[in-house]
């Protein structure tokens, strides 16, 4: 809410007044910022309030007071931007007026978005057998001197009239119906839009991502063609998908402080799709951080003998969004105790951090405290088990379970509690487990997960998995055959064309299934701990868009693949 805010105070800002970047304009942006802060801790105080007392009279004096205080916070808001908006002329900022020239550039994207009727459209799908028929009807028939041009908003009904048809005034007139765009017609309107190669010159990610996109055009060319003017600004297939999702727009900024030596990666995994290893901030690029700043974001480094984890001078800051831990490998154990204020007093915290933490192995019942949260990374820690009240961080996007379980002779233990998070999108289980309170682990309601690692198949019902639409990376063990996973992995399996990535360990492989039992647009492969008696190349070379394959301890008679 906070970036919304700062955004659209931006925007009355004139571009060339912003580009000058005086201190007059870094003192008001920077006042912006704070009341953008502001106005979102009055929001998620006051939602963390209505969750603790849920189920609760409101007309109880809690929470009459606690609606009472989030009304007065929110006029004192109001008066700050009205105060700052006043502002602008002290500062010398000039608020952008209609018809400015810095609102140019803008309104040249616009330009390859819009439609006008009265233009001749250039690029035309769809319309050549009708555009035929109406002349004949018009030249060639004398019955029909007007014919009335039909058919719901942006189908094309003004294109059809102005591409080569006359008309002819008569009261009698026929009535001629346009028909929607198939999706190949689609698909090659925005092609032309969108300034794509056609035929075969463009690459198959390109087109199974527009093809998705035009199918929610619903054959309407008015719609394809606003899709394709955005598009034609985004030059690289990263730019097409970067609309989709959070995550990918925060994978192009990491990128590119990559590329400018900001920050240093120290490897990339190609089969899991992200960087998965500490990154590291250049020691020139680390800011300095005031004591009168609200501190939003903190990462704190642990030291050999460090005898408190977070210092004394940030332990009450309320305000902070992020926290995330660095450690030197000589750092012994930790208790939760040392980390109490990360429950009592970050309460608005969206992501913690705590990967290969060691600290004790049972994680406080007092996480639910962080309703906020979309961020929990526990990977490689010594945390082993979990409370039923982690249920209560139903905000959850991303949940990394992978502790370290000393090679395997420990099991983590989790609650059924998972499926209340149904807005998580990735989801990485601990490698062996137990589950308190069932025997298999519930994952049916986690219709928006992306990716699903380390799901043991003896504990949670495969069939399930039909049911998490939007699954495109799933990793598996303890499969006992290729049979076993038919339920989604055969046609007409809904999570079927959106998976690209696959990792299983399947005990009784001895051979493959045919290439078209695999997922269609598989791009990544992993076949672990399978024993084959038949080269399974033949059948893998099969797969059409197959990029990366790894095939770790796997056996193909007496061989070892590496």
């Amino acid at each position: 809410m906070a970036e919304a805010i700062l955004f659209c105070a931006l925007e009355r800002i004139d571009a060339s007044a912003r580009q000058e970047e005086d201190q007059k304009i870094r003192n008001w942006v920077a006042e912006i910022r704070d009341v953008a802060y502001d106005a979102e801790d009055v929001v998620e105080s006051y939602i963390l309030k209505v969750v603790f007392r849920r189920g609760r009279s409101i007309h109880t004096i809690g929470n009459m007071l606690a609606t009472w205080e989030v009304g007065s916070e929110i006029e004192d808001i109001k008066a700050k931007i009205s105060n700052l908006t006043r502002s602008l002329e002290t500062y010398g900022i000039r608020p952008i007026r209609e018809g400015d020239d810095s609102r140019f550039a803008y309104e040249g994207r616009q330009q390859l978005r819009r439609t006008y009727s009265h233009l001749v459209e250039d690029d035309v799908v769809g319309l050549e057998d009708k555009t035929k028929e109406l002349v004949t009807l018009l030249v060639k028939e004398e019955r029909y001197q007007v014919i009335s041009i039909c058919g719901m908003g942006g189908l094309g009904k003004t294109t059809l009239a102005r591409k080569d048809v006359a008309t002819y005034v008569d009261p009698k007139a026929l009535i001629h119906e346009v028909q929607c765009l198939t999706e190949e017609m689609s698909w090659e309107l925005l092609q032309k839009k969108a300034m794509l190669p056609g035929g075969h010159g463009i690459d198959f990610t390109w087109e199974r991502l527009g093809m998705k996109m035009v199918r929610h055009c619903g054959g309407l060319p008015v719609a394809i063609i606003v899709l394709g003017g955005l598009l034609a600004t985004k030059h690289t297939l990263k730019d097409w998908e970067m609309g989709e999702t959070a995550e990918d727009v925060a994978e192009r900024y990491l990128d590119e402080l990559i590329e400018r030596c900001m920050v240093q990666v120290g490897r990339r995994n190609f089969m899991v799709g992200h960087k998965n290893d500490p990154v590291a901030a250049s020691s020139s690029m680390v800011p300095i951080v005031t004591p009168m700043a609200k501190i939003r974001r903190l990462a704190i480094y642990l030291d050999e003998g460090v005898n408190r984890c977070i210092s004394s001078e940030y332990e009450k800051s309320s305000h902070l969004r992020s926290l995330l831990f660095f450690y030197a490998k000589e750092v012994g154990m930790i208790n939760w105790e040392q980390l109490k204020p990360v429950f009592n007093n970050f309460k608005l915290l969206r992501v913690l951090d705590l990967e290969g933490f060691k600290i004790t192995e049972h994680l406080p019942k007092a996480i639910r405290k962080l309703v906020h949260l979309r961020y929990l990374n526990l990977r490689n820690s010594k945390v082993r088990v979990l409370p039923s009240s982690i249920g209560n961080l139903v905000c959850l996007h991303n949940l990394d379970l992978s502790f370290d379980l000393l090679d395997g002779l420990q099991r983590g233990e989790i609650p059924n509690v998972i499926w209340k998070m149904e807005q998580l999108s990735h989801l990485y289980l601990p490698k062996s487990f137990t589950i308190n309170g069932a025997d298999k682990l519930r994952l049916d309601s986690l219709n928006n997960l992306k990716t699903l690692r380390n799901v043991d198949a003896r504990k949670c019902c495969i069939k399930d998995l039909v049911k998490l639409t939007n699954l495109s990376k799933l990793g598996m063990h303890s499969v006992k055959s290729y049979e076993e996973l038919k339920v989604i992995l055969k046609h007409p399996s809904p999570i079927l064309n959106s998976l690209w990535l696959l990792s299983l360990q399947i005990w009784a492989l001895s051979k493959l299934p045919e290439y078209n039992s695999f997922p269609p647009n598989l791009i990544k492969l992993t076949l672990w701990g399978s024993r084959l008696v038949e080269d399974p190349m033949p059948t893998l070379g099969k797969l059409p868009h197959l990029q990366f394959l790894r095939l770790p301890h796997t056996y193909f008679g007496r061989k070892s693949f590496a």
